[in-house]
């Protein structure tokens, strides 16, 4: 599926040290793709003044029409090519290879983000020339683990992926812009499956109350009972991980809008895992996990908003605003794996499912 983007803007000279044979790569990348290393070698590339240029680039994204709730999307690529009938230069840095991936609203509900890449370098098109964007030695393909941007699974039904390929149409110190090429949407179903059987032995509660007066604290928690006859692992990672991925969360939402969250609030960054044995219980805050990093060692009394939002763009920061009377809901989500799979210095295993709580409506009074 591809979609058609003209560019008219001006291929304005390069710089010396930009030049072909002399590119930047990204550091701990391999080596540009054979058609890049053909043009370097054999065809220098001039960037052509606008009034010339008759070029058009195609970018048609590459992902699965299906996958099942517990599994992940991987694979995810976009494929670059010069359909014009000059060579094409790029300059890249920074974020260069995103996906999206949009809900029935069209709201973007997840994002790749990624890869941060430093230094600048660049890649070359003959005309014709088609490249996957992973292989062009500064990117990597995408994985999405089917959770929302807040870490919570997302429900069975149809979404739309797209796949962004942002770079430079000049060396930025000519004042380059840069250009944001976009793909088609296309259409993912995500098949509803069932959990597996250890992950339907963990129940899951969440504690909060149903009405609070303005100004007073709101205490949130979840349970954990282990209703199996194995050992169960539970385990969350903090947000510098991977992008709101947390798994062990609770949210509180306003008009469907995250506004606070207990990871982001206390500045979790680390990772950790705690084993819960057939029968027993346990409470969030009562929780000390082997943590690395910033330690999450719960104190036994049960995390508290302070009824204030507008965190930042992040919710990193902490939040000055005091919220208004009305209806708030919150939901709590935990990671939870067979014991037998985790590496206790690697705890990030395929074999993991995200078990979100029902949502919990409650009620700001005056």
């Amino acid at each position: 599926m591809r979609i058609l983007i003209s560019l008219a803007v001006v291929l304005a000279a390069v710089m010396t040290a930009c030049g072909p044979g002399t590119e930047a790569a990204a550091p701990g990348q391999g080596t540009p793709t054979p058609g890049s290393q053909q043009v370097a070698a054999s065809q220098e590339v001039t960037p052509t003044p606008a009034s010339y240029l008759d070029g058009d680039i195609t970018v048609e994204l590459r992902v699965p029409g299906e996958v099942s709730q517990g599994d992940r999307l991987t694979g995810l690529d976009v494929i670059i090519t010069n359909e014009g009938i000059e060579p094409l230069k790029f300059f890249y840095s920074g974020n260069v290879l995103d996906f999206e991936v949009l809900n029935a609203d069209g709201d973007i509900i997840w994002r790749q983000l990624g890869p941060y890449v430093e230094p600048l370098g660049t890649f070359n098109l003959l005309p014709g020339q088609s490249d996957v964007v992973s292989e062009l030695n500064w990117a990597s393909q995408g994985m999405w683990d089917l959770r929302d941007r807040e870490g919570f699974p997302v429900d069975p039904g149809e979404y739309q992926v797209r796949g962004v390929v942002t770079v430079l149409l000049q060396d930025p110190a000519d004042g380059g812009d840069t250009e944001r090429l976009v793909t088609a949407a296309h259409t993912l179903t995500v098949q509803e499956a069932p959990l597996p059987d250890y992950a339907q032995a963990l129940d899951v509660e969440l504690i909060a109350p149903s009405e609070v007066r303005a100004g007073a604290p709101v205490p949130v928690d979840m349970r954990f009972t282990n209703n199996g006859d194995k050992p169960l692992a539970l385990w969350w990672s903090g947000y510098n991980q991977a992008p709101r991925s947390h798994h062990l969360d609770i949210v509180i939402f306003r008009d469907d809008e995250p506004i606070w969250r207990v990871v982001d609030a206390h500045d979790i960054r680390s990772s950790g895992i705690v084993m819960l044995e057939p029968g027993e219980t346990q409470t969030m805050s009562s929780i000390s996990f082997v943590t690395s990093g910033n330690g999450f060692k719960g104190e036994g009394e049960p995390w508290e908003w302070d009824q204030r939002a507008d965190c930042g763009e992040h919710r990193f920061e902490p939040c000055e605003t005091p919220v208004a009377p009305g209806t708030y809901t919150i939901r709590g989500v935990i990671n939870v794996s067979p014991p037998e799979t985790l590496e206790q210095e690697a705890p990030f295993t395929p074999e993991r499912s995200a078990i979100a709580t029902a949502p919990h409506e409650f009620v700001i009074t005056p």
